[in-house]
């Protein structure tokens, strides 16, 4: 058996009576199964006989195990008992899945597809008791298996599925038109299954809008001749998660989510901008958003902003900004008449004539446990910027570092700022307006005194 050489090749395309059929298994709640051929020589020639195979679904690493046939398969690792099949000329049959074929013990269930890079490895022998070559590589699953993702939600109440096929429909904004009878006591679902959808999406309350994941998932679509009208218009008590949302550009503003007095949550979002004059990850006016677990970036045009706040108090926590490439401005976090929350997030502004990691006008707010970083303008780079004309405005910063190296933090005579806990990397802080340091330090580690000097 050492000897012998394994050639394997799996077909990547279902079987439409089988894979109807086992649509038609998951719906009624019986095992789902998934059906695949494939061909087998040894020494060069098709093999013929009975073939025993060991199965295995594995990530793109072949580390962790998500499925195996009799369920013993750990760490990518080969499972102890194998399948029994025909082998024809090379080729082979086989039920992923299927419950009725001998140490075929474990169903295909739709957790086994909850993301994309899912890969089946296979283990051959010629006899039962014989050694098992590991056939190379390992495949990638097409799209067809994630089918069953969407079946598993498809019969709940009040849930409806888009996906490029076999979903209610094909386009997100199609799904929300459906929707009629919205309310706090009926609230809807609509999952997105994966691949990418080029559309505006303007959500309605009381309708959560879920992907496959940010990696699986992807609404994209072009710039506007305005900021605030994005790929995705946000809602009140509605809920925007586990996908990526993008915009290509191609006119004045380049905005990928907005939200215009409305305060949808963001969960597990990520929002990518570019192309445009203006580009802007997330624009909020006049709304209060819960952004968590967000990851935010905005590059190129005359000015880059990740996240632009106007008259808005967003709570910012597990979120991370980055803003670049703009030839004017760069700016992470843009406040506006504002009073953001922001715990642990991450701020990198850099390039262009000034980067600002973040900026206030005339906004008071609170960071925590937080990164800001402002670099690489040709004129200035400033970590925080506080900029005001008029009124009294309170910047916290506490447990974080700030690093730019024009100034740390730049006060207009309105602001008070106070820092505690935090270290102030670069630029010493401009001695206006109020500044107040506790237990601050700068970057070679040497305490700042009770103004931040």
């Amino acid at each position: 058996m050492k000897s012998q050489k394994f050639k394997f090749a799996i077909v990547f395309s279902v079987m439409l009576t089988l894979f109807s059929v086992s649509l038609a298994m998951a719906q009624g709640g019986a095992p789902s199964v998934v059906s695949y051929q494939g061909y087998v020589t040894v020494s060069g020639i098709a093999y013929n006989g009975t073939g025993y195979f060991k199965f295995a679904v594995v990530d793109a690493a072949g580390t962790t195990s998500y499925w195996s046939n009799n369920g013993t398969s750990t760490n990518g690792g080969a499972p102890t008992s194998a399948v029994a099949l025909t082998v024809s000329s090379g080729l082979f049959n086989v039920l992923l899945g299927d419950t009725t074929l001998t140490n075929m013990t474990q169903p295909l269930t739709a957790t086994v597809f909850s993301a994309t890079n899912r890969y089946l490895r296979v283990w051959f022998s010629t006899s039962a008791g014989g050694t098992y070559t590991l056939l190379s590589p390992d495949r990638a699953f097409a799209s067809v298996p994630y089918a069953l993702q969407a079946e598993k939600v498809k019969d709940v109440a009040n849930t409806i599925v888009v996906a490029k096929s076999g979903g209610d429909f094909t386009t997100i904004s199609a799904a929300l038109a459906s929707i009629t009878t919205n309310s706090a006591t009926n609230r809807y679902l609509i999952w997105v299954a994966p691949g990418t959808y080029i559309e505006t999406v303007t959500m309605k309350q009381y309708v959560d809008i879920e992907g496959a994941g940010e990696l699986a998932t992807k609404i994209t679509y072009t710039g506007n001749g305005i900021g605030y009208t994005g790929t995705v218009v946000g809602a009140s008590n509605a809920e925007l998660r586990f996908l990526t949302v993008e915009n290509t550009g191609g006119s004045t503003y380049a905005t990928a989510i907005s939200n215009n007095s409305a305060s949808p949550r963001l969960t597990h979002i990520t929002a990518t901008t570019s192309g445009g004059s203006s580009n802007i990850g997330v624009y909020n006016v006049s709304s209060a958003p819960t952004m968590t677990n967000v990851t935010v970036t905005a590059s190129g045009g005359s000015s880059s902003v990740g996240v632009y706040n106007v008259s808005s108090a967003p709570t910012m926590m597990n979120v991370t900004v980055t803003a670049s490439g703009g030839s004017f401005i760069n700016t992470g976090v843009d406040n506006d008449s504002s009073s953001p929350t922001m715990t642990n997030v991450t701020v990198t502004a850099s390039g262009g004539l000034a980067s600002y990691g973040v900026s206030n006008a005339s906004s008071s707010l609170t960071i925590q446990n937080s990164t800001i970083s402002a670099s690489g303008g040709s004129s200035n780079n400033y970590g925080i910027n506080n900029t005001a004309t008029s009124g009294t405005h309170t910047v916290t910063v506490n447990n974080s570092q700030v690093t730019g190296n024009t100034n740390t933090i730049r006060n207009d005579t309105e602001f008070t700022t106070r820092v505690g806990s935090s270290k102030l990397d670069g630029g010493a802080v401009n001695a206006v307006g109020t500044f107040t340091c506790v237990f601050s330090y700068n970057a070679s580690y040497v305490a700042l005194n009770a103004t931040c000097q």
